[in-house]
């Protein structure tokens, strides 16, 4: 399953359209355990109901930087679940700048990086391949599922 999760229950028919099986308002998903957890939000609570959420052994991404510097995830639930958390580059409105400045230079080609272009209904491979031996960047294109 791809499940959707945001507070707005306006989002729903998007997310579903987009390539999501099923949509859960927060709360709603908390008998549920997945592979692959992908927190974008950086809202209080997000990260910590991002590691509730995966399965043990399963991986969590954390995109989103939370205001609120005590909004820890609970590292016993890391540890007993045995999980494996990813983050990003978090970066002052200066770096974005530096970078920008540099893509427009053409100095960072980052589509260069991109090895396999995929529709988004097939995320279970594009995850298989981006684990894979030689695999740069996987990209989901949400239309290329037309």
């Amino acid at each position: 399953a791809l499940a959707a999760v945001d507070p707005r229950a306006e989002r729903g028919g998007p997310a579903l359209s987009a390539g999501a099986t099923v949509f859960y308002r927060p709360g709603e998903a908390a008998e549920e355990s997945y592979d692959v957890v992908l927190e974008t939000a950086g809202a209080p609570g997000t990260a910590r109901a991002a590691v509730a959420l995966a399965r043990r052994g399963g991986r969590v991404v954390v995109t989103g930087i939370p205001g609120d510097p005590s909004d820890a995830v609970p590292t016993a639930l890391l540890v007993t679940r045995a999980l494996t958390v990813h983050t990003v580059f978090g970066a002052g409105p200066a770096d974005w700048a530096y970078a920008v400045r540099a893509f427009d230079a053409g100095v960072l080609r980052p589509a260069d990086l991109i090895t396999h272009e995929l529709p988004l209904a097939d995320f279970e491979k594009a995850l298989r391949l981006s684990a894979s031996p030689g695999a740069g960047k996987v990209l989901l294109r949400p239309d290329l599922d037309r």
